[in-house]
């Protein structure tokens, strides 16, 4: 082994062993901010029986983006927003491919339902849905859904956030 490849080979372990040392065994834990928005954390949300597996967004980035430029919603799967506060929450179907039901939830009950919520047309400005009561998250999920299990304003949600990565 020549002069230089040993040079190398000490440094390149001194480093490592200082890094490990003042912290880097740490560090493996840590989730860079730039992978934050791509990693989805995931719920169990129960509504009558029926679980929805919901990916959980919280960043201002995944929110926007929501279900947009997706091809489909896979049955029993939806996209869970958690706001972390009260607000009123105004969803537009901008970038959407296929119609869903929006669901408005405070305090684990419904406020507000917007069922078939239909993805524009081309050419056509997206519809924007407000709703007029506070909510605390908003599930959305495949067209038809809040029908098929008879959801109603009022009815309690059990989100189980015990699962998210």
């Amino acid at each position: 082994m020549n002069r230089s490849m040993f040079v190398f080979l000490f440094f390149a372990l001194f480093f490592g062993v200082m890094f490990w040392y003042f912290g880097g065994s740490q560090v493996k834990d840590e989730i860079p901010y730039y992978v934050k928005d791509v990693i989805h954390e995931t719920a169990k949300v129960n509504i009558h029986g029926q679980i929805i597996n919901a990916e959980v967004v919280k960043t201002a980035s995944a929110m926007e983006h929501g279900l947009s430029g997706r091809e489909s919603l896979p049955i029993g799967h939806g996209m869970l927003f958690s706001f972390g506060k009260e607000g009123i929450y105004p969803f537009t179907m901008r970038g959407m491919n296929f119609p869903i039901d929006i669901i408005w939830i405070d305090n684990n009950k419904v406020v507000r339902i917007q069922a078939n919520a239909p993805a524009p047309k081309a050419g056509e400005e997206p519809a924007v849905y407000t709703p007029a009561e506070m909510s605390d998250y908003v599930l959305e999920t495949r067209s038809g859904f809040s029908k098929s299990v008879g959801l109603e304003v009022g009815d309690e949600i059990i989100i189980d956030l015990a699962g998210t990565k």
